[in-house]
């Protein structure tokens, strides 16, 4: 397997800039995700990985040797498609073995070969079945057979699960991450979905409008996102953003919008002194982090802020609420989730506490979090 370095790679097609000066490792035996909206440059750094596109500028480096320049056939990479690609007259055991028969390996060493890969995929009932007898998850692991069987540096997968119903989805993303970990392949997945990212993947790197925006740990990301877009991008539902104020009061710094306040950690404070001298900022807070509190008795108090259930989303152990508020601009909506025994009712008058060890805040001019991990 290769360690993969791409430095400041720039791809242009004409006078639109697709990829705009991306640097990453990927370590040898390392899955990383490629993670984006549509558009944002990630199939096209899949492609220039390939060598299906050329490089504009910056360099691509599998173990320090450049390969950029390199024909496709010269990097020994292996590619499973979100459409399978595979030879639909062929059985399943000539779609693996073709790679090999196309190289000329003699019989005695295709056999083996092929025998392991069907092996390690569960596909050995299946090996003389027409690929188009066979299920959808199915002929995604023949296609990861027939990667497989070549032994490449590095495999890449681009949306290989999203032509999967849900079951299919959970089943092969075990499969994949377990051949990944027991072979220790060296590999980047192509993703918009989150889910598939975070659950196969060591590290997630997140772009949009070709530019690297964050590379860490899917936890990381989560919990540390380095700007907006990775804060509302990340995560389902997506981050709660709030206009706000940072003031200075008697016991320490304080964001407020309109009827409600939180009070900010000595350590956050600090941060956020070091990295602005605004006072509008945007605060950030995750739907688990916003606590449903009664407004009778001693529930609420005045630094909450009042809403109305406009919206309620069971999911199992949970329910997904949307709150209207008035200290809301816009379309004055607040996401939270609660507890799936909760008793709300729509139209509900609700107060929301915010968790102050929870909240980010972000700078509205950048759109960087105050409170980024290292700042």
């Amino acid at each position: 397997m290769a360690v993969v370095r791409i430095e400041n790679v720039v791809k242009h097609y004409g006078l639109v800039e697709a990829v705009r000066g991306v640097s990453l490792n990927c370590a040898d035996g390392e899955m990383m995700a490629l993670l984006g909206p549509s558009g944002c440059g990630k199939t096209t750094m899949l492609k220039m990985l390939a060598g299906i596109e050329d490089v504009t500028s910056g360099e691509i480096y599998f173990d320090d040797e450049p390969i950029a320049d390199r024909d496709p056939s010269a990097r020994n990479i292996a590619m499973v498609f979100e459409d399978y690609a595979l030879y639909p007259r062929l059985s399943v055991e000539q779609n693996i073995a073709f790679p090999l028969k196309v190289r000329h390996m003699p019989k005695r060493e295709i056999k083996p070969r092929v025998d392991k890969a069907l092996d390690m995929l569960d596909l050995q009932q299946f090996r003389r079945d027409n690929v188009q007898r066979l299920s959808g998850g199915a002929q995604q692991r023949v296609s990861i057979g027939r990667a497989l069987v070549r032994d490449p540096s590095l495999i890449l997968f681009d949306e290989p699960l999203s032509h999967l119903d849900g079951d299919q989805k959970v089943q092969l993303r075990v499969e994949i991450k377990r051949l990944q970990h027991e072979m220790g392949l060296t590999s980047i997945l192509v993703t918009h979905d989150q889910t598939e990212a975070i659950a196969m993947c060591n590290r997630v790197a997140v772009l949009n409008e070709g530019e690297l925006q964050q590379v860490d740990t899917a936890e990381v990301v989560y919990d540390y996102p380095a700007n907006l877009f990775v804060a509302t991008f990340v995560g389902e539902p997506p981050m709660n953003l709030l206009p706000a104020e940072l003031r200075q009061e008697r016991d320490g710094l304080v964001a407020a919008g309109e009827g409600w306040r939180v009070a900010i950690a000595d350590r956050q404070a600090t941060r956020a002194r070091q990295a602005t001298n605004r006072a509008d900022v945007i605060l950030g807070i995750r739907p688990e982090h916003l606590d449903l509190v009664p407004l009778a008795g001693e529930g609420a108090n005045g630094d909450d802020l009042r809403g109305t259930v406009f919206f309620r989303e069971p999911r199992g152990d949970s329910q997904i609420v949307l709150i209207t508020s008035e200290a809301v601009p816009g379309e004055g909506n607040v996401v939270t989730e609660t507890d799936s025994a909760s008793s709300l009712r729509d139209d509900e008058a609700v107060a929301l506490r915010i968790q102050p060890e929870h909240v980010h805040l972000f700078d509205p001019a950048t759109g960087e979090n105050l409170f980024a991990r290292g700042s």
